[in-house]
């Protein structure tokens, strides 16, 4: 379980600062190594957010955007997205 709280920033001309959400997954093995089976998981987006700063929250998390999260939802896979 991952929590982070967005100190400043965007998504194209959506602010996302001061959001705050939660990664979880469960697995079995390695997944640094590339040997994780039985992956699932979800991304909690502050019910704050608006519909765009969501999708701009769940584009970035989810590797959709580029940049390191990309690199990991090759490992991962793709994430859910819930409000909460």
């Amino acid at each position: 379980m991952l929590a982070y709280r967005v100190r400043e920033g965007h998504y194209g001309d959506v602010p996302l600062a001061n959001l705050k959400l939660v990664l979880t997954a469960i697995f079995q093995g390695n997944i640094w190594a590339g040997q994780a089976t039985g992956f699932k998981a979800a991304l909690f987006v502050d019910s704050d957010a608006s519909p765009q700063q969501q999708e701009g929250l769940q584009m970035i998390f989810s590797g959709q955007a580029g940049v390191v999260p990309a690199r990991l939802s090759a490992i991962w896979g793709p994430l859910e997205c819930r409000a909460g």
